[in-house]
Order: C-alpha cells, then sequence, then structure tokens
C-alpha cells in the first residue's frame, strides 16, 4: 500500500487513516490469517507521525514438547516521517516524493517482533528425554537424574 502524503503535508492536524489487510504467509509461514494493519499518519505541529498496529493469529508449535497451538500477535509501530534525514537514524522513517510504501515496513516490523522461541506456555515442562512423553500431560517412569558414567562405580559401592 502506498500514502500519498501531499494532503497533510501542510495542513496541522491533518491525518491519513490506515485500515488494510496484508497476507505475510509466504514470509512468516506461521501466519495463519492476514495480518490487519489499523493506524493513521498525522500531522503535529509540521510533524508527520507514522502509527500501526499488526494483528493476526500464529499457528505455532511448541519448541519443548512439541504441541501445535495458535497465539494472538500484536505489534505497534511509531515513527516520524521526514523528506530527508541529515543522519541516518532508526527513529526517522525517509520517504521520497511524498510517497509512503507501507508493505515492506510492515513485513518488516512484522518479523522483527517474532519471538525465538515458541513456549505453549511458560510452565511447559517438555518431552522426557529418555521415552519422549509429553511432561504436561502425564508423567513416565524413567529415571531422570543421569549419572556420570566414571562415578558409577561410586553408586556400586553406596549400594553395598
Amino acid at each position: 500500500m502506498v500514502i500519498d502524503l501531499k494532503p497533510i503535508k501542510e495542513t496541522i492536524g491533518a491525518r491519513i487513516p490506515i485500515d488494510y489487510s496484508v497476507d505475510l504467509s509466504d514470509v512468516v509461514s506461521e501466519a495463519v490469517n492476514p495480518v490487519r494493519v489499523s493506524g493513521e499518519v498525522v500531522n503535529r505541529a509540521g510533524i508527520l507521525l507514522l502509527h500501526f498496529e499488526l494483528d493476526t493469529v500464529l499457528h505455532l508449535v511448541c519448541d519443548r514438547c512439541l504441541d501445535e497451538y495458535d497465539k494472538t500477535q500484536h505489534v505497534v509501530y511509531d515513527v516520524c516521517v521526514a523528506d530527508h534525514s541529515e543522519e541516518d537514524c532508526d527513529e526517522i522513517l525517509v520517504c521520497e516524493n511524498d510517497q509512503l510504501e507501507l508493505d515492506d515496513l510492515v513485513m518488516t516490523s512484522f518479523v522483527l517482533a517474532q519471538e525465538s522461541k515458541h513456549l505453549c506456555r511458560e510452565d511447559c515442562k517438555g518431552l522426557c528425554p529418555k521415552c519422549g512423553i509429553n511432561q504436561n500431560a502425564s508423567t513416565c517412569n524413567c529415571q531422570q537424574k543421569e549419572v556420570d558414567p566414571r562415578l558409577e562405580v561410586l553408586r556400586k559401592l553406596l549400594e553395598e
């Protein structure tokens, strides 16, 4: 989506609303629904401010127990928009010819907001390293305490 900033550039308090959906499933395979983009570009005292929020549902696999689950993803993005910038700064978005291209910015913001580790819940117990049972659903009878094989002789002495 391309936004023409000319209508609000000279009018303080003017706004351009943003409301559309974009499919990012080719970039983030977990995004099962299109990403809803809502927000606005507003002229505040001659400075253009871009604010948008991204909402979707992700279908994920837990990294500990391998269960599938759905999670709502919400991303908020705010930045100042300018024609040019004296220095390279992440807080100012430079757009050329008063045209603001949103799709790449939305995609980048969404990808950077993804977590590196997906957990179905904070206290997920994961899989048993010996038998592979999901420890959230049931418990196993495996001996969880690993004994260093070099110390096995000492354990046999304690048993006697």
